[in-house]
């Protein structure tokens, strides 16, 4: 499932004020949307800071359709991702093991990729936090996150603030378990010592 700011706005205002209703987010004299949208970007940044969060970190193939020949010591440039926050590095298999060498400016990247005839690059990168890629079991926590920071200013319940305040670090708990399981079993590389002494 696809989020938006919307949606998850919904949500938000369904936790706190105990009511399914909508608000438009474009609203200017609504408080909960002026709430919403004062706090929103600085708790999702919050948020963020919480944990390393796999999903944010992404490795991507670039479209041959999207290389651009040009002229000089880099052979190949493309478009920098709309949401890439830091480049972390631009290789020449899907395992980012053959690193290519690479340069970053005007909204481009460029490299030197391998073969002239057939150009073929996959960048790792972390993006910046945006709705589109957020995984459900991230979405569900950040909602009561959201809700546990804004109840007291959207609805002033405190009954409804002993709910949330019981529910986020539950929720909290499940996303860190499941993005633990996005990463996988991580194999530790022995040496000679050490496989002499098991």
């Amino acid at each position: 499932m696809t989020y938006t700011k919307q949606k998850i706005a919904n949500v938000v205002f369904q936790r706190t004020t105990g009511r399914a209703t909508a608000y438009d987010l474009t609203s200017t004299t609504l408080m909960p949307v002026a709430v919403f949208n004062e706090q929103y970007d600085m708790l999702v940044e919050a948020a963020m800071q919480k944990h390393s969060w796999t999903w944010t970190k992404r490795v991507q193939e670039i479209p041959s359709d999207d290389f651009e020949e040009t002229d000089g010591e880099y052979c190949f440039k493309f478009r920098v991702p709309e949401h890439l926050d830091s480049l972390k590095g631009v290789y020449d298999d899907e395992d980012c093991r053959y690193a290519i060498p690479y340069d970053m400016h005007d909204g481009y990247i460029w490299v030197k990729c391998l073969s002239k005839k057939h150009p073929r690059a996959f960048i790792k990168y972390t993006s910046t936090p945006y709705e589109g890629i957020m995984p459900s079991y991230f979405v569900n926590w950040l909602c009561w996150f959201l809700a546990d920071n804004m109840v007291m200013e959207i609805s002033g319940d405190t009954d409804r603030l002993k709910i949330i305040e019981a529910q986020e670090p539950r929720a909290l708990r499940v996303a860190l378990a499941a993005d633990a399981k996005q990463r996988g079993a991580t194999a530790i590389p022995t040496d000679g010592i050490i496989s002499a002494r098991n």
